[in-house]
């Protein structure tokens, strides 16, 4: 959750945002008496592309023509902010990469980090880039795609610009306690199409936090953030899908490059719920960057099964001005007297409209492990190598 002050949170939780006060700055010069329009825009978990944000500026007294009379202009940092007081949250930041004249009120887009990482390639199709001499930790080789080929910042420190390198160090050690590795071969591959597919194949939370880059892992619940109830939000929806089953997870791994197919295959099954909701199996392989041992390949089997071995609640909530101050990855509490539950759910997205001061929540517990009682019997589920 963003950090503010008891006072300004206090502020926040009204159900009417007339107390908001909005900021809009272009290379650190404050633009809001000229926003015609507040934008809203959207991050999730695992969506690797370039965060876009459109917002409408009032041109009439042609203060906005820089951008045409110097290009270079279009490289300008932006970042959109709210807050109470004197006290501000940065919502959004990152670069113009568009601007939009009209008759009337101009339109500036503007993209954040991944946008760079959407421009730089990784090899080529005559020239390869191959990390298939030994075996790399998956956290080395995003390492390499932020630094090497997508130009971020390599300062291995919390100074660390364009990297969270606090949330990498937390993700990497994941991976490094159990030795979970990878091998790769690129041959023309967008920086931030590799880090998608590094990210799907581990199921890790990829995702652009105080315009840095932060990597996470889910499982544990951290410190609760905020509580919905009734009495705070707005709409409020709970589905469940039979298709978020999967219990019988195969994972394809050892690729040769040479003879261009999977060597190995290895699969884990939660018996339990086979037995409740029959067999529900899914396959992952990857040309671009897979496993190489039956221990790696196990480590994202054996977390499909046991996370994924029963339908989960999935939420959708609007919230007031205070739920702008949530945050992807977060883990809040929801409360409905209707559905009689109280429980923990992790921010999968969130969509905040700065025009309304409202935020939309999609909440749910696929990245949260489920504690157990003694006469479950879905932990018995086997590990099987082929």
């Amino acid at each position: 959750m963003h950090s503010v002050s008891s006072d300004t949170y206090a502020a926040l939780t009204t159900r009417y945002s007339n107390n908001i006060v909005r900021r809009f700055t272009i290379g650190g010069s404050d633009y809001s008496a000229f926003v015609t329009k507040w934008p809203k825009f959207k991050r999730a978990w695992n969506d690797i592309k370039p965060g876009d944000l459109a917002i409408k500026l009032s041109n009439v007294d042609k203060t906005f023509n820089f951008f045409r009379d110097t290009p270079t202009a279009l490289r300008s940092d932006c970042s959109v902010q709210f807050g109470v007081g004197s006290e501000f949250i940065t919502i959004f930041s990152g670069k113009v990469d568009r601007v939009a004249f009209g008759d009337g009120p101009i339109t500036v887009n503007i993209s954040d980090r991944f946008k760079q990482l959407s421009q730089r390639m990784v090899g080529t199709s005559a020239v390869p880039v191959q990390y298939v001499s030994s075996n790399y930790l998956v956290s080395d080789l995003a390492w390499y795609l932020c630094t090497s080929y997508g130009g971020l910042s390599a300062v291995q420190s919390s100074s660390n610009p364009d990297i969270d390198y606090d949330s990498f160090l937390s993700w990497a050690s994941v991976f490094s306690t159990d030795t979970v590795t990878v091998r790769a071969e690129f041959d023309g591959l967008k920086v931030n199409e590799a880090l998608r597919i590094l990210g799907r194949i581990t199921e890790s939370a990829i995702f652009i936090s105080n315009d840095r880059i932060s990597f996470h892992r889910y499982s544990l619940v951290e410190s609760l953030s905020q509580e919905f109830t009734p009495a705070n939000q707005g709409e409020f929806s709970l589905e469940l899908r039979d298709d978020d089953i999967v219990n019988k997870q195969i994972v394809n791994f050892d690729y040769s490059t040479a003879s261009d197919y999977f060597t190995k295959s290895v699969f884990a099954v939660n018996t339990s719920s086979v037995n409740s909701f029959g067999l529900r199996e899914e396959l992952e392989e990857d040309e671009k960057i897979w496993y190489v041992d039956s221990a790696s390949a196990l480590n994202y089997a054996q977390r499909i099964t046991n996370f994924r071995d029963r339908p989960f609640d999935r939420i959708d909530i609007r919230v007031p001005a205070f739920g702008m101050l949530s945050e992807v990855g977060d883990s809040v509490t929801v409360v409905d007297s209707h559905l009689n539950f109280s429980a923990v759910f992790r921010v999968m997205a969130t969509e905040v409209d700065l025009h309304t001061a409202t935020a939309r929540l999609e909440l749910d517990r696929s990245q949260i492990k489920r504690g157990f009682t003694l006469d479950e019997s879905y932990l018995d589920g086997a590990d099987i190598l082929s």
